[in-house]
């Protein structure tokens, strides 16, 4: 383990200082261009990578599971409690709602149903 951590760890280095190069290269060919903006430094970029990632990705590792999966709201326990017919009238309840949102006209056997 301590083998495979020392041969990535430069890896992540360089891609962490290659990702804040892009960051300075995109916003001094962008944003002087579309904004009228100053062009960066590199280590102006290097500012704006941490400022951004604090305020909106924080540095939690890409990997794991998501917060989201874990998720059990209401609607996801009441679809488990449902049976299969349950779950098929549903989902042809939401589909004639779809098309009605949608615009589109509702098939002769839709109308009969109403």
């Amino acid at each position: 383990m301590k083998k495979r951590f020392i041969f990535l760890a430069p890896l992540f280095v360089a891609a962490f200082f290659t990702f804040v190069f892009v960051v300075m290269w995109l916003w001094n060919h962008l944003m002087p261009g579309i904004f009228g903006l100053r062009e960066i430094s590199y280590w102006e970029a290097f500012g704006l990578f941490l400022l951004s990632k604090l305020l909106f990705g924080g540095f939690h590792g890409g990997g794991g599971r998501s917060k989201w999966k874990d998720c059990d709201g209401p609607g996801r326990r009441e679809w488990r409690r449902m049976s299969a017919e349950e779950k098929q009238k549903y989902k042809e309840e939401m589909k004639g709602k779809w098309r009605e949102w949608c615009g589109e006209k509702k098939t002769e056997k839709e109308q009969g149903d109403n």
